[in-house]
């Protein structure tokens, strides 16, 4: 999964995050989460990307991090599948 395909803030509905807010929210729940809580995300007013700086020292390393924290935690993928939104992490 490439940072495009993962954060929010870029106007797109398919990004892994926009689908996580919007596949697993319950019904009339107003609980979303901040683009931070993610630990990446693109800011379309400053025309970057801004991260959570333990997530590395530039977006493309904290993508990585993500990615492997991801990919790597089984508790993740068993929450994920819970909600029958095993779609959204096919590609990662």
């Amino acid at each position: 999964m490439q940072k495009e395909d993962y954060v929010t803030g870029l106007q797109r509905e398919d990004t892994f995050c926009c689908r996580l807010e919007r596949e697993l929210a319950l019904p009339g729940s107003r609980d979303i989460a901040e683009a931070l809580d993610y630990g990446l995300y693109f800011c379309l007013e400053e025309n970057k990307y801004h991260f959570v700086r333990q997530f590395d020292a530039d977006p493309d390393e904290a993508m990585e991090t993500i990615r492997e924290l991801i990919t790597n935690d089984a508790r993740f993928c068993r929450i994920f599948s819970s909600f029958r939104c095993a779609n959204t992490l096919k590609g990662v």
